[in-house]
């Protein structure tokens, strides 16, 4: 299984969802870019204590495709490491 690792800046929102990955025995790790980590699940959801510039970093084994949902706010999505 390949790891694969996506990076996206968000600018301004307090709650953000992740993309959803699809393919074979799909784990994952996020990092909501405010301190805090979690198990990827398709369920994921954030909510900031405070609005501002954060990355919010996907690494993940098993995705082969990657479906972005509305993103409002986020101003660069890093793939060149999916």
């Amino acid at each position: 299984r390949r790891q694969r690792q996506m990076c996206i800046r968000d600018s301004n929102s307090l709650t953000f969802t992740p993309p959803t990955f699809s393919g074979l025995n799909i784990t994952g790790n996020i990092d909501w870019g405010d301190g805090k980590t979690e198990i990827y699940s398709t369920a994921a959801q954030h909510e900031y204590e405070k609005d501002g510039e954060k990355t919010v970093t996907l690494e993940m084994w098993g995705a082969e495709e990657v479906t972005l949902p509305k993103l409002t706010g986020v101003t660069e999505i890093d793939l060149t490491e999916f």
